[in-house]
């Protein structure tokens, strides 16, 4: 809600709505005379929660919203990331748990992992891309640099060709 949209809501001492972020609950404000509201500094709303003026709560205009419906949206919504990390592995970690899964940028399955016959292998999850290393500490960390390339999405500098 714009700061005018609020202070037309002060005036006709309607409800709005308040996406709280920390809490992630959605309430209701109401912004009559009794409960004083006023904006500060156009960016905080002080709303008095009794008559007695002894509770007052901040809330931030960029949460008010003029429905439960915006709140809701916007608590849900707003600011939505997504973080993701390729496992940090050593060499005796690798040994230990035999394989490390990952997307890539574009989405796609790949799996590092090693046996007794081929050692060290990175393929796709359609095994469509295949490239393998002798089972040794260097080629685990030159595998592991593989990984790292396709977890970047710097297909350019992959080489399947072997």
């Amino acid at each position: 809600m714009t700061k005018q949209e609020i202070e037309k809501a002060i005036k006709n001492g309607e409800s709005v709505w308040y996406a709280d972020t920390y809490n992630r609950k959605v309430w209701e404000i109401n912004l009559s005379e009794k409960y004083k509201p006023e904006i500060y500094l156009d960016g905080i709303l002080y709303v008095y929660e009794n008559i007695n003026d002894r509770f007052k709560q901040e809330l931030f205009v960029e949460d008010l919203h003029k429905t439960r419906a915006e709140a809701e949206h916007y608590l849900y919504h707003k600011n939505v990331t997504r973080t993701e990390t390729l496992p940090f592995l050593t060499w005796e970690e690798f040994l230990e748990q035999c394989s490390l899964t990952f997307y890539s940028q574009s989405h796609e399955w790949f799996t590092m992992y090693w046996d007794d016959i081929d050692g060290i292998v990175i393929e796709s999850i359609d095994y469509a891309k295949r490239k393998t290393w002798d089972l040794t500490e260097a080629n685990f960390y030159k595998a592991y640099d593989e990984c790292v390339m396709l977890f970047k999405e710097k297909e350019d500098e992959w080489c399947f060709k072997n």
